[in-house]
């Protein structure tokens, strides 16, 4: 990326891995994450101050997690003013299950890295720049969340600021062009 710089100490939550094993929903929840990557010790939790808002009800391993939902990858380090699109821009995306670090990285080649969370009649919540939110209807099964097999879920370009969106390498491809 040129042009954007990513500031550690303004991160949503510390990106640091949440489950020891990624792809497994039932691994243990990581030491590294409970000790530093707490929610409490992120850049809106002074404004927060409340951790249970970060946990939807209905994650099974919520509590325990101690977040449910990631933020996309690239809305971490882009200044405001280059969203073009604030209303077709993913922010938060709800997880869940297949949560591994707060992160959501949409597309990486011709898959997906992270999948959303089906547990809401098959589908997801996701929080959109400009703060209005929608459901969006899963075209994945769970197993095929764990190994990343949710590549038609969700349009490619709400993870584009930007259309086109040159200045990424990961997302440049996908953000090309919306419907």
């Amino acid at each position: 990326m040129t042009g954007f710089v990513s500031r550690l100490d303004a991160q949503w939550v510390p990106c640091y891995p949440v489950l020891i094993n990624a792809f497994d929903p039932n691994s243990a929840v990581s030491g590294i994450w409970l000790l530093w990557g707490h929610v409490t010790k992120g850049v809106i939790y002074p404004y927060v101050k409340n951790a249970d808002i970060y946990i939807c009800p209905s994650d099974r391993r919520g509590r325990e997690k101690k977040l449910s939902y990631s933020m996309n990858a690239v809305a971490s380090y882009i200044p405001e003013p280059v969203v073009e699109r604030p209303a077709e821009f993913i922010q938060l995306i709800d997880e869940g299950e297949t949560l591994n670090d707060g992160y959501f990285y949409a597309i990486a080649g011709n898959q997906f890295v992270d999948c959303p969370s089906i547990v809401h009649s098959n589908g997801a919540n996701f929080q959109f720049f400009d703060g209005h939110s929608k459901w969006i209807r899963a075209r994945h099964t769970a197993q095929q969340a764990r190994i990343g097999q949710c590549l038609d879920t969700v349009p490619k370009h709400y993870f584009c600021p930007k259309v086109p969106f040159p200045e990424s390498r990961m997302y440049g491809a996908a953000c090309q062009s919306a419907p």
